[in-house]
């Protein structure tokens, strides 16, 4: 009878020696503790059904290892609208919710292909354009304002795509690679491309107005900076292509979602790195740039002011609200890009650094603010030619411009066509009717 304890008892002993052991090799991923299982473990520890431990895993990662990241900051745009529609209760949440994410993003598409054509038509008439024209429009910057366009054509039409193809829930391994390796990656790449493309624009512009150097003043000169651009973002996002997984969904069972899993911590430095560059650098370089030129024109408006034009005691802010209503062409871009990539840089690499995925406001926070960033890409035409006025007259004269206003036209006529029948047809009903009365008149004198 008494070798049944000492039995037992030796068990135990080497039961936790054992998961000592295994704990001492920390099997744990992203820094989560290894526990010994034992009758008193709480619910918050993963475990394996055939070991003696388990993991404490740090907030926004679970699984038995703690090897799967539930972190909202890591998710792509279509990724974390896949996750808010798989959290829907019923079924015509699910629908509600695909609808809108359809919806939203269609109409973003459709004034982003009307923007960015109609700009491109309008910067592609500028090789037609004198040189005087080009020194009101502040330099020959034609390329960047075409690979602007361009780029905000690309990304929407590829947004759009991955939006449309996440409703039909594929489980094919080359869709996922897609939609979670490549779209993404691709779709980053060429917001970044933008915003460093408009930063460099409102440089050249910046170097023009206040040292009248035009550092893009020849079409190769600009291709060739614009090429080296481009292979440099390009080079800074090939990482993310190895390093994005689809991971089991922790929410939904059977699912997957589309997360950044990096092997080595430097790779997810890097990343952090490179996202903070390409967000935070154009921003920076555009309100560097505008201070400048803002702080350029009042000290000639206010030299223009002792001249002749206004009074010399004039106040700065004056001076101030008049140079920006003035040159409006010239502050709103950088202003409303600043405005845009500024709160997702903001939210997800400053403010916060970890929200897991069941908290549905800050996911769907996370949807609209990286919605927000495409803004710019999307209405170029509203931004860029329509409050310059050399522009605008560039538009006119341009493909776009007078197919717009000969359809303009053409309903204008239709409409006083119509309207001329209508009153023609009013006219002789009324006519028709006074020549009724009067035979009716004649036949009572008779």
């Amino acid at each position: 009878m008494l070798a049944v304890p000492w039995f037992l008892f030796a068990l135990l002993i080497f039961v936790s020696s054992t998961a000592d052991e295994t704990c001492s090799t920390n099997f744990c991923k992203n820094n989560g503790q290894c526990y010994p299982l034992n009758n008193n473990s709480t619910t918050n520890v993963s475990f394996s059904n055939i070991s003696f431990w388990g993991c404490i895993c740090q907030p926004c990662f679970t699984g038995e290892k703690c090897e799967y990241s539930n972190n909202i900051i890591s998710l792509s745009l279509t990724s974390a609208m896949i996750t808010d529609i798989r959290n829907a209760g019923r079924p015509s949440q699910k629908t509600a919710r695909e609808f809108a994410f359809v919806f939203v993003t269609s109409l973003l598409v459709l004034v982003a292909l009307a923007n960015n054509i109609l700009s491109l038509l309008t910067f592609l008439s500028l090789k037609d354009v004198p040189s005087d024209t080009l020194t009101k429009v502040r330099g020959n910057n034609q390329i960047y304002l075409i690979l602007y366009s361009v780029y905000g054509l690309i990304v929407m039409s590829e947004l759009e795509i991955r939006v449309i193809l996440m409703l039909f829930k594929i489980e094919s391994s080359e869709y996922q690679f897609y939609l979670c390796n490549v779209a993404p990656v691709f779709g980053a790449m060429m917001v970044h491309l933008g915003l460093w493309t408009s930063a460099l624009f409102i440089g050249e512009r910046m170097l023009y107005e206040i040292f009248n150097i035009q550092v893009i003043s020849t079409t190769g000169r600009s291709i060739i900076i614009n090429i080296i651009v481009f292979v440099l973002v390009a080079c800074s996002h090939i990482h993310e292509i190895f390093g994005r997984r689809a991971r089991p969904d922790p929410l939904l069972p059977g699912a997957y979602v589309c997360t950044f899993d990096y092997g080595e911590q430097y790779l997810n430095n890097i990343d952090v790195a490179f996202t903070i560059i390409h967000l935070a650098g154009p921003c920076l370089l555009h309100l560097i740039c505008s201070i400048l030129i803002i702080v350029r024109l009042i000290v000639t408006q206010k030299g223009a002011n002792r001249a002749h034009i206004y009074d010399a005691n004039q106040q700065v802010p004056h001076v101030w609200r008049h140079v920006v209503g003035e040159h409006r062409d010239f502050f709103i871009p950088p202003l409303l890009i600043i405005l845009c990539a500024l709160p997702h840089f903001l939210f997800a690499h400053l403010m916060v650094h970890c929200i897991e995925i069941s908290k549905t406001d800050y996911l769907r926070l996370h949807i609209a603010l990286n919605l927000l960033v495409y803004i710019p890409q999307t209405i170029t035409f509203a931004i860029y030619v329509y409050p310059n006025k050399d522009y605008r007259n560039l538009y006119a004269k341009s493909v776009g411009g007078k197919f717009i206003r000969r359809v303009c036209c053409c309903k204008r006529t239709l409409q006083s066509t119509e309207t001329r029948s209508r009153s023609d047809t009013e006219l002789s009903m009324f006519n028709q009717v006074q020549r009724d009365n009067n035979v009716d008149e004649n036949k009572q004198k008779r």
